[in-house]
């Protein structure tokens, strides 16, 4: 069975992880580059159906970003909160379409599972990575550790939830370690940097290399910490770049033998948090220089404004939706439009041609074909979807595909998603796979909007259902939240 990690392009002899394509060149002459870096995504069909938007808020840090001339995006781990189940890469794949280069991504605790460490309470530590976790997400996502080298620097990715495991995973990525950095240093690499989920440090100067029983769970344990920091001393490393902890540090820390490394530590760009935020890198002679960007739900303005626990969808503007839905229509499609053919479908809108029909939603598809106007399960699905927008508002459309099948989403005159055809492994049985796509209010036009969505070729599978919500939140003001001072 093939897997979503399909080869998009060798660098430093490696192959890279989805959505790392080849355009990143191995060039061995430095020039100052600048890169986005996220960290902590925790994209989840769970979180986002539990009042959390995490996909949405990842979207707004590479909208954010637009004026930030990148090169790539480094994720620092976290890229899902539930393992890379079948939904969840594809989701990822998604999200990767909205950078302006390639993605670069390691796994974290949430990923393929957490680092052994010892429980201040003296409890059993859970969800630690096994072999079986990690085959799953090197099948799904590719390698777990690799380097890439970009204007001669070098940027050596690692899985920091083997440190200390004892598997034999561990080993070999010790020894590719040690040989990138020995290769770093013979090639004259500009920078050696490190990039992983586990921070080495995640308190800052004051409690660095001291035992914190406290942040067991946040950094990475003795003694592969005391073993990482010495290869970084020794090969010179300039930098060391994690996630984890949720929270922005940024430190210079000199080592034993006189070398000094920079640490920092991104924030998460998910969640309910005044910190939640992404970062933009710049890299010159000296080393990586890092400006801090908040995208959080709790600032005035924050995209996160769009929903919360205190505005559940199901109380808010059920009539108004109804009313929307009313006018949706859906129908068949013999062959597949063109580009230019969906971006004038979805500025336009169906119109009342005969071939168009009313859509009740949710619609969903049985082994004889979809139940609504029985539509042919062996063709493709066009759901156009005409509305009303009010920067008033305040609303977010979001779109749950039970499905396998690939899907594209248009919105006046432009492609806002594109999922592949999802790979489902579990021998044979039926799958109910989930993907939740939000749309944000800053995708509307002030007045008509036409949403369409294609499905291609229901009959992949014995059963699939779409459908499509209105969330708005008329009382953001009434809440009473505490907003973080601005950056």
């Amino acid at each position: 069975m093939k897997s979503l990690a399909v080869v998009l392009g060798l660098l430093v002899g490696t192959t890279l992880p989805p959505g790392a394509r080849a355009e990143v060149a191995a060039t061995n002459v430095f020039r100052p580059f600048s890169f986005l870096w996220i960290s902590d995504p925790h994209m989840s069909i769970r979180k986002v159906e539990t009042g959390s938007y995490n996909s949405c808020q990842l979207r707004e840090a590479f909208r954010d970003a637009a004026d930030f001339p990148y090169d790539f995006t480094l994720c620092t781990g976290d890229l899902f909160n539930d393992g890379p189940g079948a939904t969840q890469p594809r989701m990822a794949l998604a999200m990767f379409q909205f950078s302006k280069g390639p993605v670069f991504s390691v796994p974290g605790n949430h990923d393929v599972g957490n680092q052994p460490y010892k429980d201040p309470k003296g409890r059993e530590p859970e969800g630690v990575l096994t072999p079986e976790l990690l085959r799953r997400y090197r099948e799904s996502m590719g390698p777990d550790h690799y380097t890439f080298v970009h204007n001669n620097c070098a940027f050596i990715g690692l899985n920091s939830s083997l440190f200390n495991t004892g598997l034999p995973e561990e080993a070999e990525q010790w020894a590719f370690l040690e040989r990138e950095l020995a290769k770093g240093e013979a090639e004259k690499r500009t920078h050696l940097f490190i990039f992983m989920h586990y921070a080495v440090g995640a308190n800052g100067p004051t409690t660095f290399g001291k035992e914190m029983p406290g942040l067991a769970y946040y950094e990475v344990q003795p003694p592969a910490r005391e073993r990482l920091l010495a290869l970084v001393a020794k090969h010179k490393v300039r930098a060391v770049l994690s996630g984890h902890f949720h929270k922005y540090l940024d430190w210079e820390q000199k080592l034993e033998g006189g070398h000094t490394v920079h640490l920092i530590v991104a924030p998460s760009i998910a969640f309910r948090r005044p910190e939640v935020g992404y970062l933009r890198a710049r890299v010159d002679e000296k080393g990586i220089q890092v400006e801090r960007r908040w995208i959080s739900p709790l600032h005035a303005g924050g995209f996160g404004r769009a929903w919360n626990e205190a505005c559940p969808p199901e109380e808010t503007n059920a009539a108004e939706f109804q009313k929307m839905a009313s006018s949706w229509k859906f129908r068949a499609l013999e062959a597949p439009l063109s580009e230019a053919d969906l971006a004038r479908l979805t500025r336009e809108g169906p119109g009342a041609t005969p071939e168009w029909r009313a859509a009740a939603l949710p619609l969903a598809s049985g082994a004889t074909g979809w139940t609504e106007g029985n539509i042919g399960a062996d063709k493709d699905l066009l759901l156009a979807c005409p509305f009303r927008y009010s920067p008033k508002e305040n609303g977010m459309v979001t779109l749950d595909l039970v499905s396998n099948n690939a899907l594209e989403v248009w919105l006046n005159g432009k492609r806002l998603y594109r999922l592949g055809e999802a790979i489902l492994q579990d021998e044979g049985k039926d799958h109910h796979l989930l993907n939740r796509l939000a749309l944000d209010p800053t995708d509307f036009a002030d007045g008509p909007n036409c949403l369409v969505v294609w499905l291609r070729k229901p009959a992949k599978i014995r059963s699939m259902a779409l459908m499509v919500g209105l969330e708005s939140q008329k009382n953001y003001d009434k809440l009473k939240v505490k907003k973080p001072a601005k950056p």
